[in-house]
């Protein structure tokens, strides 16, 4: 999956804009393929409604595989009861886990270039169509960045 995933996605530094429509690859293929092409990542920050523990595990092993300084993750305070079994990996996963009034998919990678991912797919499983858009626009990354942060200021830690 993730040669086909690589070949689809187009080297960050070289695309500063690229879309997907697809049900060829998940989330977190997209974000392997993206910290493969970063020469670090100091921050990663994840929103989302829901997630599955295979989607944490992937995150769990890219922290070791790309050296990745810090991870936070914002779900929904309504999804917080049904990953309520999952919490003690998530705690170990993610150096923050927030819960706050969130639907948003988004995912920027603290990097050089700065990386921003807008999606449909929570970080689930989905195995249906989703749409994926990659920028490494500074003006998107600060805007979700600032959004991140509103919300965060009315999350409660986990």
């Amino acid at each position: 999956m993730f040669k086909t995933v690589k070949m689809e996605i187009k080297p960050v530094l070289e695309n500063p804009l690229q879309a997907f429509y697809t049900d060829k690859f998940q989330l977190y293929d997209i974000i392997e393929v993206i910290l493969s092409q970063l020469p670090y990542c100091k921050e990663l920050t994840m929103t989302s409604f829901s997630i599955s523990e295979e989607f944490t595990r992937k995150i769990y092993r890219f922290r070791e595989q790309f050296f990745i300084n810090e991870i936070n993750l914002f779900l929904d305070t309504k999804a917080a009861a049904k990953v309520q079994k999952l919490n003690l990996f998530l705690k170990n996963t993610f150096d923050n886990v927030y819960l706050t009034n969130n639907h948003g998919k988004v995912i920027i990678f603290d990097s050089d270039p700065r990386v921003s991912i807008c999606t449909s797919q929570n970080q689930t499983r989905g195995n249906r169509k989703e749409s994926h858009v990659i920028t490494t626009d500074c003006q998107i990354y600060y805007l979700f960045e600032k959004a991140i942060c509103d919300m965060k200021s009315k999350a409660v830690k986990l």
